[in-house]
């Protein structure tokens, strides 16, 4: 699959705000006991705290359905997908936590998280774009533009939201309902053609 296949949802690219970042985040602390925890400073997405949380509430996404953005370092990131029932201790749903060179894809269920198969070993920094997708029962972590691992988990599949939890400066949050790529079809000659209609 492609990944990013959605637009970015927020660029940050504005005057100083918040938290939350903006009328389109909320955040009932679905991690943290604490609400609207994350702000604009400087054009990019930040926490108030050691860690700050928000999802976007503006509408669900999904069931198949992604979340992603560009990290300024090599501090945690969380990015979350089929959020249901946000709230500390409710919330329900998947996500791929990025830590200490490690990406662990997890399903959070009342709030208490459950890594799905063995951690994942991977070097990210500055720059690169981090997220999660969740297509049928395929849960998948991503770091610029490729897959590094996929677990399989149906407990979840249902629209919802999309969320971040942030450690560090963020920029250029994106996600939505995951676009599949146009199939192209491949003749005896192993090449690959565009789908032509005979009209008649």
């Amino acid at each position: 699959m492609s990944f990013p296949s959605t637009p970015i949802l927020d660029t940050f690219n504005r005057a100083n705000e918040g938290p939350p970042p903006s009328a389109n985040w909320a955040s009932s602390g679905y991690w943290i006991a604490s609400s609207n925890n994350l702000k604009v400073v400087s054009n990019q997405c930040v926490p108030i705290f050691a860690n700050g949380e928000s999802y976007w509430s503006n509408t669900t996404f999904g069931p198949d359905s992604e979340a992603y953005c560009s990290v300024t370092g090599s501090t945690e990131s969380i990015h979350c997908v089929r959020l249901s029932n946000p709230g500390h201790g409710t919330s329900d749903g998947y996500f791929v936590d990025w830590e200490g060179g490690k990406a662990f894809i997890e399903r959070m269920d009342n709030g208490s998280a459950t890594l799905l198969g063995a951690l994942i070993a991977v070097a990210f920094g500055s720059g690169d774009v981090l997220g999660v997708s969740a297509v049928g029962s395929s849960i998948s972590a991503h770091r610029n533009g490729s897959s590094i691992g996929t677990r399989t988990d149906a407990t979840y599949n249902s629209a919802g939201f999309v969320g971040l939890l942030a450690s560090a400066a963020v920029d250029d949050f994106g996600g939505g309902t995951y676009v599949e790529s146009p199939r192209r079809f491949t003749n005896t000659l192993g090449i690959r053609s565009p789908v032509r209609y005979d009209v008649r």
